[in-house]
């Protein structure tokens, strides 16, 4: 029993080292950066150039460092992490940046291919040509034919692997992502071709029809004299809308808006539906873009003549053009009438009277708050749609909305203070300075109070204590992605210093050992 004891408190206290070891931030010296002893060979055998120490991120705990002249990461056992769009977190990647962010092309010989960045082949390497799209499709030549390539984003338009195939020699491409509608280009007019190299326009169109992407329609333009002319063919190149409109414009819910001039030059706007219908008998002068409660600003006349109203997808007109000013934010719009300004729903209805100085939507595509900034005598707070306060009226200044965290971060009497969207209290205002820390996206904040300055979290938080001189925005704090690489530049007593999250400091000069 004994032994038995003594070999688990054996097993203990080496359990304990070995976690302490692992646990050890990396440390700078005089050259630049090179890890604690548990990291000194792998960085040796694997030749990384530069190396920064552990800090708390989105991405959790991982370590910067450059190999090879790349970017990328360490987790807290010494493995290499995959380049930085690979792990997500279940974050969503921007469809701009899946291909470009998670592939990249490679040369064999002549030939071109297409890897991952674990270095796995995912298109082999026998392609004359091969370019990286950032919209899911990869086009690569091959004996002057050239192929789209479907990847494993998830469906696209319905296509698979091999599909938009024409022949390079025979044509002058494809029209946007349909396989069996074709253009020959001749004297700078393009003609329309079917899969059986049947002509179905002669050498008319001014581009290729676009917009297939949308809906089922695509646009065409050709020349009426000297006037740019706009019409709408479908998928097999039959002509559905004859080009005789000033523009075209293709909107989010597979419908389209018509401008058409009229006599003595009023520009009219029509708004038709997914099958070209008409959707209402009113005309416009202007149709703004639908937003995703499916509502669209509408105007008539010109100038001081104008006034603006909304409708829905459906045609429907919910509010009259009447208003001078009208700025959508969600369900609800700001609107001026007679020079007052004040906030309206759907239908029309005032859910924040003019009674404000100053009145702004607080708009931002990642999220849908239905806030709104106000200003009287001076201060400025937050309403919601219904007119509740959710930031007192009493702010020396607009308030700075942090989307990431989404909070609020604001300042009364000079003393900066956090808040959720909803007003909870985070941190009652307490900083002369707060201000996010480049590359961390709020996560990590730089903070005043008297002469002093420090690092907090974004709860207001202090992570490094307010003894600094300064902090500086440098670009040793540059962001990787969503990381950051866990240094910063800072001055204590006088005397430049380089410090990490830990509060290690690293003076100009010294060697850590």
């Amino acid at each position: 029993m004994l032994y038995n004891w003594s070999l688990m408190i054996i097993l203990t206290i080496l359990w304990s080292s070995v976690s302490t070891v692992f646990a050890q931030p990396f440390s700078p010296d005089s050259k630049g950066y090179v890890a604690d002893p548990k990291f000194k060979e792998l960085i040796k055998e694997r030749r990384y150039e530069l190396v920064g120490s552990f800090s708390p991120s989105v991405l959790g705990k991982h370590a910067c460092f450059i190999k090879n002249g790349e970017k990328s990461y360490l987790d807290t056992m010494g493995n290499e992490v995959p380049d930085k769009s690979i792990f997500t977190r279940g974050l969503p990647i921007k469809k701009s940046e899946r291909l470009k962010n998670r592939f990249f092309s490679f040369i064999d010989g002549t030939k071109y291919g297409m890897k991952d960045r674990n270095g796995r082949v995912e298109i082999p390497a026998i392609y004359d040509r091969l370019e990286i799209y950032k919209d899911s499709i990869v086009y690569v030549r091959l004996n002057k034919k050239l192929l789209g390539f479907l990847l494993v984003e998830g469906a696209f338009q319905g296509y698979n692997n091999l599909d938009l195939v024409y022949d390079a020699e025979k044509y002058d491409g494809c029209v946007s992502r349909l396989p069996d509608l074709f253009v020959k280009k001749q004297d700078d007019k393009y003609a329309l071709f079917n899969a059986a190299g049947e002509a179905l326009s002669p050498y008319v169109y001014l581009e290729k029809p676009m917009g297939f992407a949308q809906s089922e329609f695509g646009e065409i333009q050709v020349l009426e004299g000297k006037v740019r002319k706009y019409g709408i063919i479908d998928t097999l190149g039959k002509t559905r809308l004859a080009p005789v409109y000033n523009d075209i414009e293709m909107v989010g819910m597979g419908g389209v808006y018509i401008t058409r001039s009229f006599k003595g030059g009023d520009d009219r706007v029509a708004l038709l539906d997914a099958q070209l219908n008409p959707l209402s008998k009113s005309t416009y002068s202007e149709i703004g873009v639908f937003n995703h409660d499916g509502l669209a600003v509408v105007s008539l006349g010109r100038d001081k003549t104008l006034r603006k109203g909304i409708v829905n997808t459906a045609g429907h007109e919910l509010v009259k053009p009447m208003y001078q000013f009208l700025e959508l934010s969600g369900k609800f719009a700001k609107v001026i009438y007679k020079g007052k300004q004040k906030v309206i729903d759907s239908k029309g209805k005032t859910v924040i009277p003019s009674i404000y100085d100053d009145l702004i939507p607080i708009n931002d595509g990642s999220f849908k708050a239905d806030l709104f900034y106000v200003s009287l005598k001076d201060k400025w707070g937050v309403l919601n749609a219904k007119a509740q306060v959710v930031l007192p009226i009493v702010c020396d200044n607009m308030p700075r909305i942090d989307i990431n965290n989404q909070v609020f971060i604001y300042s009364i009497n000079k003393k900066t203070g956090i808040r959720k969207l909803n007003g909870e209290v985070i941190l009652k205002p307490t900083y002369d300075k707060f201000y996010t820390l480049d590359g961390t996206e709020g996560n990590l904040n730089i903070v005043k109070i008297g002469p002093k300055y420090g690092i907090s979290d974004d709860k207001g938080v202090l992570i490094l204590p307010l003894k600094y001189d300064s902090i500086i925005q440098t670009k040793t704090n540059e962001p990787y992605w969503r990381g950051y690489n866990g240094m910063i530049e800072a001055v204590l007593n006088n005397r430049p210093c380089t410090i990490d999250l830990y509060g290690n400091e690293y003076f100009k000069g010294a060697v850590n050992k």
